[in-house]
């Protein structure tokens, strides 16, 4: 290419990148009001929707105006990165080419350690060591392409060095500053400016790439990688959500590209690491230009693959040892359904887990509308006394190794796991146990209403206590089904067990898969590499529920809800939680966030339990209202003394942290809606996701948050002090926010002694008010209990209580 039409051409994409950074850099001054504020009501509005050109995201964002606020975000900061790896690379390419000896070769051992890693790779592990942030990525991004200009530098400084003209200058004594800045420096230019040039689609790319996976600015942003990685769930049904951003990132990649192709052609350069001859020059202009293209569809395709496939878990494809292919194996999958640590039905939650995977089972469980039926046992009776009960163990069971089931194996059981876990005393305070033949005899430290309920908790299931048990990696028990292979919170494969006595299993295995998230969940689905989802979330049933699959639901007693860290001084303040609670939609995160399969909660406990519900309640947050907390705050004296758009209390900014597990995609979305409706009222909310759920003390007080989202089961056995005596009670196991009130201690104690279902009501009636009335908790929604299969499976249904899953009635066809 002839230079003066070179340098027309680097004119041309000069003006059109410049433009471009020119229109991206003055958004945030044209763009109207604030782009993160949402809007539940416009949630997921088509383009061409009126005032929505390229249309809504899932919190009622406009993508086109969240997207142009992105593109000067990452512009922005790709300028901010570019010009510290060039002035760091710059400066430790001169000393390593000018000094050479010792710190040559320590400077250039430097480099190539840099550079043996891919690019991506090393910024995504300096990145994860130093945790999300706008400056880590910064320094995760600065730290990976710094190398380049160095060695070029240094290459250029080397050939500098040992030159002719050089070595004349320095004999005729010409100062070493003045020979670098009139030949150096001139000369590492125009390299330096075309690495420049093309490193900035580089380092874009790189940050979508680290926003993507979690490890870039926190929310809220508008980066583009991260925009594409909320749009995921939505990808299948509302694409424009994750296209928009992609085609800008698309666009900004090639531009830049182009731009660097054409500097270098503009300015002749031919550096030894860059080009040799004029020639060598036009082929490597094309060969990048066509590898630009490549690479830009390669990001998009790389983007679309993580949206739509994830990393499925590796559930095994061979059949059992010694045997062909089932004749009958059902496949299911979930993301919090089947994820037990361990195969010990004594440790922390795993007898929940193994109560779903049809492994455990106990004395009594629970029946569709929530009472309490026999099931290892054939009946509970209590003596006048009301502390011993006789308890008559089924006859003709067996456990999966073949041992029976005597009152001796179940007090075995119950001993194990008292011994092991704390919330077994909470659940059932046994003064003692006294086994004889099919008879246990069960003497309570005081009067236990609902007895039979709680024999029904998983963590009072019935597993065999004997030498040689690895309890961790596999628990005899009398469930239809026992373990074959089990990778922890990764997925279980299980086969019939033979000795099982209520019927026989019609399934030839059974594999249960944990998946990472909802989109890999669906697309396995979709692909047939399952065949029933548990507890789907809102984006994978609304994905689901326009195909040929059954759908099973029941109300449950779960609730979502906040968790107050009473020990924090903001959090401590009265009128900060009640603007917290008066900021939640809950009208909209249910029927929007999760797509109906929730129902909005202004009261403790789910309407569907007689002491549910609101009637009988002073409620003193019954709506939605930013405004209504504006004035709780206002009338507390909580201001903003310094036009920040923050209140402070006592001097100090209202600024709370809101933990909440990314597995949980409703409660990401809620998140970003809360923290914007809590901006609107003057308090600021930062979002911390953790990929692990905060459920109990010990993690709990390590993060130490001011205030965490969660999801319980309050009364799955239909026991109304359930979840008072784990949550409410002071000191008690699950009362992480270290919440203390005498009166409902009391009205426990008393609701623990109460037998008359009519008085038990009354007092959790009461105990919910002074709930209420405390808010260490904030309840918004119930959920309900969720199951879709394809055609022909049977078997399977959604439990009220959430405990059963695989049943010995499942099956396939």
């Amino acid at each position: 290419m002839r230079k003066g039409a070179a340098r027309a051409k680097f004119f041309v994409m000069l003006a059109i990148a410049a433009a471009l950074v020119g229109l991206l850099g003055l958004a945030p001054l044209l763009l109207p009001g604030d782009v993160n504020a949402t809007d539940l009501g416009q949630s997921l509005l088509a383009p061409g929707s009126a005032g929505h050109a390229l249309g809504t995201d899932t919190l009622g964002r406009d993508v086109l105006l969240r997207t142009l606020a992105g593109g000067s975000e990452s512009v922005t900061l790709a300028l901010a990165v570019v010009v510290i790896v060039v002035a760091l690379g710059v400066a430790v390419g001169l000393a390593a080419g000018l000094l050479g000896g010792a710190v040559d070769a320590v400077l250039s051992k430097v480099i190539t350690a840099f550079q043996a890693f891919p690019a991506f790779v090393l910024a995504v592990a300096i990145a994860g060591v130093l945790g999300q942030g706008l400056a880590n990525m910064i320094i995760a991004i600065a730290a990976v392409y710094w190398t380049q200009f160095a060695r070029l530098v240094r290459g250029i400084a080397i050939a500098f060095r040992e030159s002719e003209c050089v070595a004349a200058a320095r004999v005729s004594g010409a100062p070493r500053r003045a020979l670098l800045g009139k030949y150096l420096l001139p000369e590492a230019a125009g390299p330096v400016a075309v690495l420049a040039a093309v490193s900035m689609s580089d380092i874009v790319l790189t940050m979508a790439g680290l926003s993507f996976i979690g490890l870039g600015p926190a929310r809220p942003t508008n980066e583009w990688g991260a925009m594409m990685a909320e749009a995921q769930p939505t990808f299948q049904y509302a694409i424009w959500c994750m296209l928009v951003p992609m085609a800008a990132l698309f666009v900004v990649v090639v531009v830049f590209n182009l731009l660097g192709d054409s500097l270098r052609d503009a300015l002749d350069v031919r550096s030894q690491n860059l080009v040799r001859t004029k020639e060598r020059g036009k082929k490597m202009g094309k060969m990048r230009r066509a590898c630009t293209v490549m690479a830009s569809v390669m990001a998009l395709a790389a983007a679309l693959s993580l949206a739509g496939c994830g990393s499925a878990p590796a559930g095994p494809e061979e059949a059992l040892p010694g045997e062909g292919a089932p004749a009958k194996e059902l496949r299911a999958g979930s993301t919090t359904y089947f994820f037990a640590e361990s195969m010990d039905p004594a440790s922390d939650w795993d007898s929940w887990y193994l109560s779903y995977y049809g492994i455990v089972e106990n004395l009594f469980r629970v029946s569709d509308d929530l009472t309490a039926e026999p099931w290892l046992a054939e009946s509970a009776d209590v003596a006048e006394d009301g502390l011993t009960w006789t308890i008559e163990v089924r006859e003709g069971v067996t456990f999966s190794n073949g041992r029976p089931v005597d009152a001796e194996a179940v007090k075995a059981a119950w001993e194990r796991t008292y011994a092991k876990n704390s919330r077994a005393s909470e659940t059932l305070a046994i003064a003692s146990l006294a086994a004889e033949g099919q008879t246990l005899t069960v003497t309570t430290a005081a009067p236990v209403p609902g007895f039979e309920n709680i024999l029904c908790d998983p963590l009072l299931c019935v597993y065999y206590v004997g030498e040689g048990v690895d309890y961790a990696s596999d628990t005899p028990a009398t469930g239809p089904y026992k373990k074959v292979e089990f990778v922890a919170e990764d997925h279980i494969v299980m086969e019939p067990n033979t000795t099982y006595w209520d019927g026989t299993p019609k399934l030839d295995r059974v594999v249960l898969s944990n998946f990472t998230d909802d989109n890999t969940l669906t697309m396995a689905m979709q692909t047939g590499e399952i065949d029933a989802v548990a507890m789907p979330s809102a984006s994978a049933l609304a994905t689901l529920a326009g195909d040929d699959y059954q759908v099973f639901t029941r109300t449950t007693s779960r609730a979502d809800f906040i968790r107050m860290n009473m020990t924090h001084p903001l959090i401590q303040n009265d009128a900060v939680r009640t603007a917290v609670a008066f900021c939640i939609d809950r009208d909209s995160y249910a029927s929007v966030i999760c797509q109906g399969s929730s129902v909005p909660s202004w009261g403790v406990y789910s309407a569907t339990l007689p002491f549910g519900g609101t009637q009988g309640l002073a409620v003193t947050v019954d709506a939605f209202s930013v405004e209504a907390a504006a004035r709780v705050l206002d009338a507390a004296g909580i201001v903003d003394a310094d036009g920040d758009g923050v209140r402070e209390l006592g001097g100090v900014p209202v600024e709370l942290d809101l933990y909440t597990c990314s597995k949980y995609e409703r409660f990401v979305h809620l998140a970003d809606d809360l923290q914007s409706k809590l901006g609107q009222a003057g308090i600021r909310l930062n979002i911390v996701p953790t990929d692990y759920f905060l459920e109990d003390a010990e993690t709990f007080a390590k993060d130490d948050p001011d205030m965490t989202l969660d999801s319980y089961a309050m009364a799955p056995t239909g026991n109304a002090a359930y979840f008072a005596n784990m949550s409410f009670a002071t000191g008690a196991s699950n009362n992480f926010g270290k919440y203390s009130n005498a009166q409902v201690d009391a009205l426990i104690e008393q609701l623990n002694a109460t037998y008359d279902e009519a008085e038990r009501d009354a007092l959790a009636t009461e105990i919910a008010q002074q709930v209420l009335d405390d808010l260490p908790y904030v309840f918004f929604a119930n959920t309900q209990a969720c199951v879709v299969a394809r055609a022909g499976v049977s078997g399977l249904d959604a439990s009220p209580s959430e405990y059963y899953f695989v049943t010995v009635d499942a099956d396939v066809v």
